[in-house]
């Protein structure tokens, strides 16, 4: 008997969490070997787990995390804060499909800030790495959670998780 596309749809697992990390970009130099400034991505190095053939899209920082949110760097070249915009994208995607969406970013003020940046170098914040930050879409809607500091919500999200 053969298999329909429903039939083969329903195989396929559905997860309970997909968790995508996106860190600021650097040269492999400046992070391993550097145990003071990066000791969780130098552990995991030690164990194996070497992300040498992670490349950019195009640089600066900014365009990149708006091409992995929405497809588009939406016409931004540069770090300038602040955008906000009204595009399509992951977020907005997996809300309309039933699923939750949440973004946690490190050093953020307060859940759903709007500021450019806060904190003093090496613990910043940059609204540039937070696109969900970004998008009205996203705002606007009440199965979206609005970006959230990761030091107080992340531990307390994953130990909630099946």
């Amino acid at each position: 008997m053969a298999l329909t596309c429903g039939d083969l749809f329903a195989q396929i697992p559905q997860f309970d969490h997909v968790v995508v990390v996106v860190m600021e970009n650097h040269d492999f130099s400046d992070i391993v070997g550097n145990t003071a400034e990066a000791p969780y991505i130098n552990s995991l190095a030690n164990s194996g787990a070497n992300f040498t053939q992670s490349f950019a899209i195009e640089h600066p920082s900014q365009p990149n995390y708006l091409d992995l949110f929405s497809g588009s760097n939406q016409g931004v070249t540069d770090n300038s804060c602040p955008h906000t915009f009204n595009f399509a994208n992951l977020g907005g995607q997996l809300i309309a499909a039933g699923f939750t969406f949440v973004g946690y970013s490190e050093e953020l003020p307060s859940a759903g800030s709007t500021v450019c940046s806060s904190g003093t170098a090496p613990n910043t914040y940059q609204r540039k790495a937070a696109t969900d930050g970004y998008t009205s879409r996203i705002a606007a809607t009440a199965a979206a959670t609005p970006s959230v500091p990761l030091k107080w919500l992340w531990e307390q999200a994953v130990a909630e998780w099946p």
